[in-house]
């Protein structure tokens, strides 16, 4: 597909199937995400599949890590939203960057700025 195509048609999906994801399917994803680039090819990022009877406790501790923020009076934006949103779908991939401090945390200028090349 020429890739101004692929951009003017992507479309965001907000309901899922219970249809489980073919693993071959899932590997190509996974596969086209590890080929991504990133910042001088750091390639910082770890991968987590979660599916199956797995998904029941994800939700569980991502709300709880929610209702955990709001208790202390951190604002959780949409949050709840796409929490919801996951929990529909049968396969969620996680992608975390292990070299970046917790979200919450202040950083200075280079940390952030690493952070964006990263991504």
């Amino acid at each position: 597909m020429e890739t101004m195509k692929a951009i003017e048609t992507r479309r965001s999906i907000r309901k899922f199937k219970p249809t489980p994801v073919p693993q071959d399917i899932l590997q190509k994803i996974l596969q086209a995400a590890i080929l991504a680039p990133s910042g001088k090819n750091k390639q910082p990022w770890k991968f987590y599949v979660v599916q199956g009877d797995k998904r029941q406790e994800m939700a569980n501790v991502m709300w709880n890590g929610i209702q955990r923020l709001e208790d202390n009076g951190i604002n959780t934006g949409s949050a709840k939203f796409t929490q919801k949103i996951m929990e529909q779908a049968p396969v969620t991939i996680l992608i975390f960057n292990p070299t970046s401090k917790h979200p919450l945390l202040k950083r200075d200028a280079g940390e952030v700025f690493s952070d964006i090349v990263d991504i």
